[in-house]
């Protein structure tokens, strides 16, 4: 099947959607490639995630993102890249690991994994932590040169 739309929609506003471009249905989850998925966030930009591939089960709410995933807020200076992603409906959570970095304009910060909320208001960085803060070297002359 090619193309897929799901969104959850309570009291007439989008919680989450979920995009694919081709879609393989099996017996208990449903293989994606091409996924976009958007958390809704009150009085936010909502956040964006892509993927080349997912993995839905829908008996357990849980989507599986696969391969190397961007997550980022349209308007926020922040962008995080990893290479799996989990989401799960009941506790409106996102779990990631596997090559993680958090960029935020210049400053790159690098973990083994993160736990977040989907609103990715409160970030969980897990692991061996790293951060990269590119410094400007002046020569103490005016103007820097």
């Amino acid at each position: 099947m090619t193309g897929l739309v799901l969104r959850d929609v309570p009291g007439g506003r989008v919680q989450w959607e979920l995009r694919a471009d081709s879609v393989r249905e099996g017996s208990a989850t449903t293989r994606l490639e091409g996924v976009r998925m958007l958390w809704q966030v009150p009085g936010r930009p909502g956040v964006q995630a892509e993927a080349p591939t997912g993995v839905w089960d829908a008996a357990q709410g849980r989507m599986d993102l696969l391969g190397p995933i961007r997550v980022a807020q349209p308007g926020q200076d922040v962008a995080v890249r990893g290479r799996g992603l989990v989401w799960r409906r009941s506790s409106r959570r996102i779990t990631m690991a596997g090559g993680l970095e958090v960029h935020r304009g210049r400053s790159v910060l690098r973990a083994e994994a993160l736990e977040a909320d989907e609103g990715l208001r409160r970030l969980r960085l897990k692991g061996k932590v790293r951060l990269s803060v590119p410094v400007a070297i002046l020569s103490g002359k005016p103007g820097g040169a």
